[in-house]
């Protein structure tokens, strides 16, 4: 077996020359074509491909949402823990966002497979973003205890354990069957770049700007009203 690092059509070559056979993850380049099922397939050009006008809304307004909630609740749990300094209160806020998983996620299938996918993300991400920009208004005036917080988070992983399958099941109504594979390999890197970017933008944001807690909700109400339209 062959990370792609050593992937090259030489080595392959002389792999095959020796009489062996190798599993190897193919690289993305441009001018190299590897034959499977008797067609000529190119990994880079089947990338460009996936990269189609909704694929490309989706994976942007899918990151830029993502990166909203990671700002907020790394935002969350650093006021928490300034504000309160109890780490009560952070598990209450942070078992609160698993209720919803456990709860919901036998219906999902069922909702996804029966109502408009795209609606679905719409209306989530609206609700989100209503659910965001209120709570963040009630904390700027001075409305804000632990019940709030709690109530706000278990809305929010309620939307967000409807939307995420929803981005998953979407990806055969705008891509091509060949191009599936692509797609969610490229929407799994994506997230995972975001993972590593946002709690950097967010430790930034705290250290510069003195963002609060009602900052935090703005930003993602932001990031989710963003995404729906």
């Amino acid at each position: 077996m062959l990370d792609s690092w050593f992937t090259y059509p030489k080595t392959l070559i002389k792999i095959l020359e020796l009489n062996f056979h190798t599993i190897a993850m193919v690289k993305a380049m441009l001018k190299v074509f590897y034959t499977y099922g008797g067609k000529n397939m190119n990994r880079a050009n089947k990338i460009k491909q996936t990269f189609s006008w909704n694929f490309s809304m989706l994976i942007f307004g899918n990151s830029t949402s993502l990166l909203g909630s990671i700002i907020f609740n790394t935002i969350l749990t650093w006021w928490l823990i300034e504000t309160t300094n109890s780490a009560k209160a952070l598990s209450y806020i942070s078992a609160v966002s698993f209720i919803p998983i456990f709860a919901f996620n036998i219906f999902n299938g069922a909702i996804i497979d029966i109502f408009n996918r795209k609606k679905i993300l719409v209306l989530t991400d609206l609700l989100s973003s209503f659910i965001c920009i209120v709570t963040g208004y009630l904390i700027f005036k001075g409305i804000v205890n632990i019940p709030l917080l709690i109530i706000a988070n278990f809305l929010l992983s309620t939307c967000s354990c409807l939307f995420d399958p929803t981005v998953r099941a979407i990806l055969p109504e705008i891509l091509k069957e060949d191009l599936i594979a692509t797609g969610n390999s490229i929407t799994t890197t994506t997230s995972q770049i975001i993972k590593i970017i946002a709690p950097l933008i967010a430790g930034f944001l705290l250290n510069n700007l003195s963002f609060g807690i009602a900052g935090a909700f703005f930003i993602n109400g932001i990031s989710f009203f963003y995404f729906s339209t």
